[in-house]
Order: C-alpha cells, then structure tokens, then sequence
C-alpha cells in the first residue's frame, strides 16, 4: 500500500527543495483524476451510453409450448403437443423515437460528469484559498509576534534606565499571549482545513499538506465575453438541452401508445396417429401462420400519457430558461464582488499598509525617545495587524470569488476580472 504522504507528490510545483509547496492547478488536476464524486459520475455515464443500443432494438420473439397429457382428439388424430412463436411488429418511428430519447440521456449523463468536475475545481480551488488565508495569518500572527518582542526588549530596557515602567512591560507581555494563543487556533485552523482539501483532492483527511503556493494571475476578460461563453457552453445549459431532447423524445414515443399493434407468428402442433380409420391425413402435423393486432380502446388514458410527455418538454425548458437566467446572475455577481475585492486588496497594499508600518515606525522611535506612550505604540501594532489581516482575507475574497466566477462561468481555462 502507497503510504498517505506519497499522494501529494504530483502536486508538488518545482519549490525549493527545502519547503515544497502545493500548485493550486496541479492540486485541481490531481482531484479530477482522484475524487471519488468524478469517478461516480464517469461510471453512471458509461452505464447510459452503454443502454443506447440496447432500447432502439427490435422487440424480441415469444416462443411458447404446450403439451396435453391427456392429448386433445382431433379428426387426424390426437394433438398431443403445439408451439407458437409470435413476433410484435414495432413502429420504425417509435424505435427512432426510443434511440433518440436513450442517446439523449447519454449526452446528458456525460455533461453530468463535466458538471462534476466543475463543481471539485471550484470546492478544490475553494479550499486552497481558505488554506493560504489560514497561512497568511499565521504568517502575520508571527511577524506581529516579533514586533511585540521588540517592544518588549524596549520597554524592558526603558525599565532598567528609569525611563519607563512595569505596567508598559506587562501590558506587552499580555499581547504576546494574546498573539501565542492566537497562533495556536491558527494552527489547529490548518489542521481542520488541509483535511477539508485532502477530502477534495480524493485522498485521506490526514495527510499531510504542503503550504499552497500563490495562484497565477488569471487574463482579465470583460463580462460580456464571460456571459457569452456561459450561455454557449456551460454543460449544464447544455444538460438541459439534452433533457429537453430526451423529453420531447418520449413524447414522440407516447404518440404511438394510442395507434394499433400488430404482431405476426407461427404455430406448430404435433398430431398424432388416430385410434380409429376415417380421418383426414391421419396423424398429420398442423401448420398454420397468426396475425395480430392491439386495438386501443382506452383512448383516454393514451391521450393523458401524451399530455403527461407534452407538460414534462414544458417544464424541463422551463427549468432550462430559470438555470440560464441564473447562472447569469452569478456571473455578474461573483465578478463584481472579485473586482470588489481586488481594488480592496490593492488599497490595502499601496496605501494603507505602508502608512500603518510608517506609524508603527514612528511610534516606536518616538516612545523610545519618550515622544509617546506605549499604549499608542501598541495601539499602531494592532492596526497594523488588523489591517494586514484584512489584506490577506481581500487576497482570500479574491481567490475564493474566481473559483466561484470559474465555476459560474462554466469554462475550463480560467477568466479574470477587469482591470
């Protein structure tokens, strides 16, 4: 047996040899090859693929035998034995009908299979970015960790000169244990989300998973270009094209429950020597060919199974139009909110975390030079913290709104945002 940690080796992305991290692409491709939800559904489309040929054969014959022990007498003799083979002769547009409907069905089995692949890269996608934002914090946690040391080691000297007091080296101390604590959840954080990513990538929630490198950077595309492609492409539009198919299909078939069918066969009996002279051909088999026909009397209940099919076409394009019209909508939803978040991310980057590190710069060279209180350098540090954390989770928004976008989308390569 492959041991667990050996399944992670097809994601690992050319890193440093030193710290391995997990391509997000790569883990999208190990989970579509893995998962057991795409394995599922390939499997269920080859079972509709293989029925195809199967439900537009012709109706198979009857043969059916009958022996008399106690033999029926008959002018030329007993008839001890007979068999009858009878053969319905089917309507070549019913079995047309029949083929179309199962071939359709087979289309919209495999287009389940893309629709579940779609959904694992979004969940596996979803999961990578839920686990870089626990990563990102804790990244934060210990850079903070360490400014708050610094603050330490400088109070602690402002203490021993004379200059500053115990409270300002006990209040930087609890605000290590607050950030130790912090880093604990985070850590047990990382625990809960790479099991909830091993569960997407199809392999067991314990295994161990390396830091997720940054995604590319995906080709902005405008909106209308990524509508236009959803309403072209997305297979599940497409499923629902070929339901309709599959629909309007056994309507046809259900156009031929109220006209007239006709069967043809052949009867043998074996006739035996008579018991007495005087009959025809004494002892001569029977030979005789049959002809039938099922004559639809019912027509009610035939005119209440091609209303039946007529009302299912309307409510699977019904069901069509409704999932269009909101696929759109979550186009343009998750577009939107991943510009939202990229322009916030890019604030936060150009100009609000470059003068939250200043402050704190400031701040510490000025209490250090008894310019300012500590509780006001303190202050800055949580600022930057906090600031640096909504950073991250914008990056995360990101992220998680493009796999979202990609999923809405329908499209395998993957759209951007707008600049």
């Amino acid at each position: 047996m492959i041991a667990p940690a050996l399944l992670l080796i097809p994601l690992l992305a050319a890193p440093p040899a030193s710290q391995p991290t997990l391509d997000v692409e790569a883990a999208v491709a190990h989970a579509l090859q893995n998962n057991p939800r795409v394995a599922a559904a390939e499997r269920a489309a080859r079972a509709a693929g293989a029925t195809v040929d199967a439900v537009g054969a012709w109706p198979e014959p009857t043969l059916r035998v009958t022996a008399s022990p106690l033999p029926i007498e008959t002018r030329n003799g007993p008839a001890w034995a007979a068999a009858a083979l009878a053969w319905p002769l089917p309507w070549a547009g019913e079995l047309d009908a029949a083929t179309e409907g199962a071939a359709a069905q087979a289309e919209a089995a495999r287009l389940r299979v893309a629709e579940v692949r779609l959904a694992v890269a979004r969940e596996v996608r979803l999961a990578c970015a839920d686990l870089r934002l626990v990563e990102a914090e804790q990244a934060i946690n210990a850079r903070t960790a360490d400014l708050v040391r610094r603050f330490v080691e400088l109070a602690q000297t402002r203490l021993a000169v004379g200059r500053g007091s115990q409270n300002d080296v006990l209040t930087a101390q609890v605000e290590l244990a607050r950030l130790s604590n912090q880093a604990l959840d985070l850590a047990q954080q990382r625990v809960t989300r790479a099991a909830a990513l091993n569960l997407a990538l199809g392999q067991p929630p314990a295994t161990p998973v390396p830091a997720v490198a940054p995604p590319a950077t995906p080709a902005a595309e405008a909106l209308d270009d990524l509508l236009a492609w959803m309403r072209a492409h997305h297979p599940t539009l497409a499923r629902f094209d070929a339901d309709i198919a599959a629909r309007r299909a056994a309507l046809r078939q259900a156009d031929y429950a109220g006209v007239p069918r006709f069967d043809v066969g052949v009867a043998y009996t074996y006739v035996g020597e008579p018991h007495h002279d005087g009959g025809a051909d004494p002892g001569r088999d029977a030979l005789a060919l049959t002809a039938g026909v099922r004559l639809p009397l019912w027509a009610g209940s035939y005119d209440a199974r091609v209303d039946a099919a007529a009302h299912a076409v309307g409510a699977e394009e019904a069901r069509r139009q409704d999932a269009e019209q909101m696929a759109a909508y979550q186009v343009i939803e998750n577009h939107v909110r991943a510009e939202t978040a990229l322009r916030q991310a890019r604030l936060l980057e150009s100009t609000v975390l470059p003068l939250a590190r200043q402050s704190v710069a400031v701040l510490e060279e000025a209490y250090a030079a008894d310019r300012a209180g500590f509780l006001q350098l303190l202050d800055a540090e949580r600022a930057l913290e906090r600031f640096e954390l909504e950073h991250a989770r914008a990056r995360a928004a990101v992220e998680a709104r493009l796999a979202d976008l990609r999923h809405a989308v329908g499209r395998p390569p993957a759209p951007g945002v707008t600049e």
